[in-house]
């Protein structure tokens, strides 16, 4: 399992080293990455220096800064304000508490002694809370940009072999032409089912799919397994898209359409593009560099037309 693509990684802030020392074994077990710090202090100079955790859990009782001090700073800084905080308290939380916190800006609270269902229940419900309200595609669900980027932000720093797969649809804007907007959604979303119960049946759920935007996706993955994943989304791709033609384009395996100087072309049926980009044989130190090689790849795949995929093998 890739760390930089699959697993939330979690920050635990406590002066109880023990405690944290707890919570960190509860989540660890149930597949997270941990990191604890043992004031709010610590745990800023974390954040500053280390890559964004996906949630933070911070006592509110700490000598020096406090909880709430750790969220006011937070909520002050770009970087760290989209970052979800739960709070834990060893004393019977008031209404007052609550509102304060809620008002900085934390996302939810835990009272001491912890309870791990309720831990875990409750670090799943922010993190999916998270999920849909950053920048999910409003059509598919998916991640959107913002998350992309912290997906590659992750594998760079952390020097983890990756392989992105960058895939757009061949003809789709003659499709959308043929049979209109609301059609051509309903393609983008079938795009979206291809790319995601591919990738979970190829890689378990390891890997991460992403909805760049239109008709351009995104899947991060192993490098070994790379090709055979575009391969099996061209498979299914295919088995399904006819579906969305009526049954005489689909017999002649073209559309008809009348270009923007009036003349009748035909137009092959809808295909999926996959340019296949990797750290595996070149290094890549920006995340400028992988969009770069991946749209070059996505469009010399695009002028073979149908169903295609290239690997960038070059070394570096």
């Amino acid at each position: 399992m890739y760390a930089c693509f699959v697993t939330p990684y979690i920050l635990v802030v406590d002066d109880d080293k023990a405690f944290t020392d707890i919570i960190a074994l509860i989540l660890s077990r149930e597949g997270y990455r941990v990191a604890t710090a043992s004031s709010a202090e610590e745990a800023m100079a974390m954040l500053s220096t280390e890559s964004s955790p996906d949630i933070v859990i911070s006592d509110v009782e700490m000598p020096g800064m406090s909880g709430f001090d750790l969220v006011r700073i937070m909520q002050e800084n770009p970087k760290q304000r989209h970052v979800p905080v739960m709070l834990m308290s060893a004393r019977r939380v008031s209404a007052a508490d609550r509102v304060d916190g809620l008002s900085l800006g934390s996302d939810d609270y835990l009272l001491k002694p912890i309870v791990p269902q309720e831990l875990i229940a409750r670090v799943r419900a922010v993190l999916r809370r998270t999920e849909i309200g950053l920048d999910a595609n409003p059509l598919t669900r998916l991640p959107g940009n913002s998350t992309i980027l912290t997906v590659f932000e992750r594998c760079l720093a952390e020097k983890t072999p990756f392989a992105a797969l960058y895939a757009d649809l061949n003809n789709f804007k003659a499709y959308n032409d043929r049979y209109g907007f609301l059609k051509g959604d309903e393609v983008i979303k079938f795009t979206a089912q291809v790319l995601v119960s591919t990738a979970q049946a190829v890689s378990g759920g390891k890997d991460f799919v992403g909805h760049i935007g239109g008709d351009d996706f995104i899947v991060v993955t192993e490098p070994d397994r790379a090709e055979e994943l575009a391969e099996a989304i061209m498979r299914e791709f295919g088995r399904g898209i006819a579906a969305f033609y009526n049954e005489e384009d689909r017999a002649r395996g073209v559309v008809e359409i009348t270009d923007r100087q009036g003349n009748q072309v035909t137009i092959p049926l809808m295909g999926i593009a996959i340019g296949i980009v990797s750290n595996a044989r070149r290094e890549i130190k920006q995340v400028g560099e992988i969009s770069q090689i991946g749209a070059e790849l996505k469009t010399y795949a695009k002028k073979m037309g149908g169903s295609r995929f290239v690997t960038d093998r070059r070394a570096g």
